[in-house]
């Protein structure tokens, strides 16, 4: 049996050998092609998921919103953890995907398919961590004796995507 639903549509090709007792020739080749095409109102979509602030490739979950023939239809696929790639079949229109990965802001936004051709969508995502700001400083103060004083700093956590955890010391 060849093909499937799995299998992604290109062209494919490999050997069937037949190992026999024959002691002149024990084994026959057969040479085995196998091309598979793209359904009707098909096109593809291929990309690269990778970390936003370092680049390395991220092996994220990949998961497109389509429709076919007015039913719901859910691609998915995992980007490949080595080089962060992937690729994706689906019917022609304007879909919303997100791309998710443990530790990463999950990306949602919108993908284009185009029956017959392959378009390229790479993702960038941010990774989850807090990001410490201070405002104010430096402290220096004067105080008489038996005086008081106070300052003020502001200790933010502009644009983190987790709580920033914190200790005051002297």
């Amino acid at each position: 049996t060849l093909g499937g639903e799995d299998v992604a549509p290109g062209d494919y090709s490999g050997l069937i050998v037949f190992v026999t007792n024959d002691p002149r020739i024990a084994s026959h080749p057969v040479d085995v092609a196998l091309s598979i095409g793209l359904p009707d109102g098909y096109g593809a979509i291929t990309g690269v998921v990778t970390n936003e602030r370092a680049g390395f490739p991220v092996p994220a979950e990949i998961a497109v919103q389509a429709e076919s023939d007015g039913n719901p239809v859910v691609i998915r696929t995992i980007a490949d953890d080595v080089a962060g790639g992937y690729q994706l079949f689906g019917p022609e229109g304007t879909w919303p995907i997100e791309v998710s990965f443990d530790g990463y802001v999950t990306f949602e936004g919108e993908v284009t398919i185009v029956a017959g051709f392959s378009a390229t969508f790479d993702v960038s995502l941010a990774p989850l961590w807090a990001n410490a700001s201070l405002e104010g400083g430096p402290l220096e103060f004067t105080v008489a004796p038996d005086g008081s004083t106070t300052g003020e700093l502001t200790l933010g956590n502009l644009g983190g995507q987790v709580d920033l955890e914190f200790d005051v010391l002297e």
